[in-house]
C-alpha cells in the first residue's frame, strides 16, 4: 500500500520544474551567458552601463564628452579606445550655448577628418577634411563655411542627435496658475509634483523612442534638477529617472506600441553624466595634491550609482625625451574593471594621448624656435622678456618662414617652458622678476607674479653681436635716462 502511495506523488525536483515561476525569475542559465558583451566603447562602456565624468572647472569635461559622443557617432577611435561601429548619439546639452555647441562639432569633426587622414584609414565622404591649416586650428570665432556644414551634416545627419532646449528633471513641468489641475495640485501639492515628473520621464521616454540612441550624454548634472544634491535619498531620485529615461521598450513584431504590456522588456540605453567636482582649499590652484574620486560633487549616491566613473584632472607630469608633456591625468575606477590612470595631453579644445617625438624631427624644430628666441631678444633689445610677448613674436617667427609648424597657444608655451628647463638651455624662467637684483636693470619688464624669460649669465647669445649691440644700447638709454650714463659705460666696458 505505500509503495502505491509512493509512485503516485511527484518528487521535490518534479515540483519545482512544474511550478510557474513568477516574471522575470529564473532558477536556470539561458543563452544569455554566452553572449558577448555590447560594447558601445571597446572594454570601457557596454549598453545599459552609466559613466560619470567629472572635474574641476574649465578642465575640458563638456569637450571630453563632445569629442567621445562624435568618435562614437563616427566609429572612430577615441584616444586608445576602439569604437564598435557607428552608433547613434543623442547629447542633452545643458552647459553651451546652441551656436558654441555646432561650432565646436564642426571643429571636432575637422580635427578627426584630420586624424582619420593621418593614419590613413577608411574615408567618408570626401576623402578628409584637411589643409595646410586645418580649420578646426581656428577657434570657435570662424565659422565652418556652407561646403563644409554640407559635409559634416551628411557625415553625421543619422548618428548624431542633440537638443539644447531641456526641462529639468526636478521642478519642471509643474502645472501654471490657471492650468486645470492647479486646483489638485493645491491640495496635493507633492501627489501632484510627483505626476509632473512621471509626464516628464513618459515625455524623454518617448523621445528616446523615436531617436532610438545608442548612446546618451547629460551635461551637466548640476542642470537636470533643483535639488540638495548631497541629499543621498534627492539625489538617488534624480539617477533612478535619468536611468528610467534611457530606456527604449522592446516590443515584438507584430506590435508596435510605446507603452510595456505583460512579458515585455525595455532596452536600457548606455549614458554618460557630466558633473562638478567638489572644490577643495588649494586643489584647482596646484598648491595641494590632486583631486580624487571622494571629491565628486554631492552624496555618495553619486559615485555608487555609476557603473564607471572617469575624474579628469590637472597633470604636472613632465615632458620627457620619448613624449610630449602630458596637461590632465584621466583616472578610471569601475564595477567590472581594474582602477586605471591614463596622461593625456588636452590643448584647450581636444584630448589626445601623448604623441611619441622623433628625435630628429624634434632637434630640427627647437633649432628653429631657440633662434626665433633670440631673435625675439634682439629685436626687443631686451635680456628679458614676458611669456606672452616671447610667444607672439615666435609664432610671428614661424609663419613668416612659412613653417608647417603647428603650435597652439598652449602647446607654444608648454614647448618654450620645455626649452627653458632643459640642461643645455640659453635662457632660464624666472617667476616674481620684481625681486631679482639682476632684472632691477630692466624696470619695465618687472612684473610681479608673472614669468619671465631670462637669458642665462655666460650664455654664447649675450657674445652675439646684435643681441650683445641691443643689450648695451638698452643699457646706455637707461643710463642716460638716470642721468649715470658716463658709470653705465664703465660698466659695460668691464662686462667685455
Amino acid at each position: 500500500m505505500s509503495n502505491a502511495v509512493n509512485t503516485l506523488m511527484p518528487s521535490v525536483s518534479e515540483v519545482n520544474q512544474q511550478k510557474i515561476l513568477p516574471y522575470g525569475v529564473q532558477n536556470t542559465l539561458d543563452d544569455t551567458v554566452n553572449e558577448k558583451i555590447p560594447w558601445i566603447i571597446e572594454k570601457l562602456l557596454a549598453e545599459g552601463e552609466q559613466m560619470l565624468v567629472f572635474g574641476a572647472p574649465k578642465v575640458g569635461k563638456s569637450q571630453f564628452a563632445l569629442q567621445l559622443s562624435l568618435c562614437v557617432a563616427l566609429g572612430e577611435p577615441f584616444l586608445d579606445w576602439s569604437i564598435s561601429g557607428r552608433r547613434r548619439v543623442l547629447y542633452l546639452n545643458f552647459e553651451m550655448g546652441k551656436r558654441t555647441f555646432m561650432l565646436r562639432i564642426a571643429r571636432h569633426y575637422s580635427r578627426l577628418m584630420e586624424e582619420r587622414k593621418k593614419r590613413g584609414g577608411l574615408k567618408m565622404g570626401k576623402e578628409y577634411i584637411a589643409s595646410e591649416n586645418p580649420w578646426h586650428e581656428s577657434g570657435d570665432d570662424v565659422p565652418p563655411g556652407p561646403e563644409l556644414l554640407k559635409e559634416i551634416n551628411e557625415a553625421i545627419k543619422d548618428y548624431l542627435f542633440f537638443c539644447s532646449d531641456l526641462k529639468s528633471l526636478e521642478g519642471d513641468h509643474i502645472p501654471k496658475t490657471g492650468d486645470s489641475t492647479q486646483k489638485a495640485k493645491a491640495s496635493n501639492p507633492k501627489g501632484e509634483d510627483e505626476a509632473s515628473k512621471e509626464r516628464l520621464v513618459r515625455h524623454w521616454q518617448s523621445v528616446m523612442k523615436e531617436v532610438e540612441p545608442d548612446l546618451v550624454i547629460i551635461d551637466t548634472l548640476s542642470k537636470t534638477h533643483s535639488i540638495n544634491e548631497s541629499d543621498n535619498s534627492e539625489i538617488q531620485q534624480v539617477l533612478l529617472r535619468i536611468r528610467q529615461i534611457c530606456s527604449i521598450p522592446v516590443t515584438t513584431e507584430d506590435e508596435n506600441q510605446s507603452g510595456l504590456r505583460e512579458g515585455e522588456t525595455r532596452k536600457d540605453i548606455a549614458h554618460i553624466i557630466v558633473h562638478h567636482a567638489r572644490k577643495s582649499p588649494g586643489e584647482f590652484s596646484g598648491k595641494g595634491n590632486y583631486l580624487t574620486l571622494d571629491n565628486i560633487r554631492g552624496g555618495s549616491a553619486i559615485r555608487a550609482e555609476a557603473d564607471l566613473i572617469f575624474g579628469i584632472f590637472p597633470s604636472k607630469k613632465p615632458a620627457n625625451a620619448s613624449h610630449e608633456k602630458a596637461t590632465r591625468i584621466l583616472t578610471l575606477e569601475a564595477r567590472n574593471l581594474p582602477p586605471d590612470e591614463k596622461y593625456v595631453y588636452f590643448d584647450t579644445f581636444a584630448f589626445a594621448l601623448p604623441q611619441e617625438r622623433s628625435q630628429e624631427n624634434e632637434e630640427a624644430k627647437d633649432e628653429v624656435l631657440n633662434r626665433l628666441i633670440m631673435d625675439a631678444f634682439v629685436q626687443s633689445k631686451m635680456r628679458g622678456l614676458m611669456i606672452k610677448t616671447l610667444q607672439m613674436k615666435v609664432r610671428a617667427g614661424l609663419i613668416n618662414r612659412g613653417r608647417s609648424d603647428k603650435y597652439s597657444e598652449n602647446a607654444l608655451e608648454n614647448r618654450l617652458k620645455y626649452l627653458a628647463q632643459r640642461p643645455d638651455s640659453q635662457f632660464e624662467i624666472r617667476v616674481k622678476a620684481g625681486v631679482e637684483k639682476q632684472t632691477a636693470e630692466y624696470p619695465h619688464e618687472r612684473n610681479q607674479g608673472k614669468i619671465l624669460f631670462w637669458i642665462k649669465d655666460g650664455s654664447p647669445w649675450l657674445d652675439e653681436e646684435p643681441l650683445k649691440a641691443a643689450i648695451m644700447a638698452h643699457q646706455l638709454n637707461l643710463a642716460g635716462k638716470s642721468g649715470n650714463r658716463k658709470n653705465a659705460i664703465g660698466r659695460l666696458a668691464k662686462r667685455q
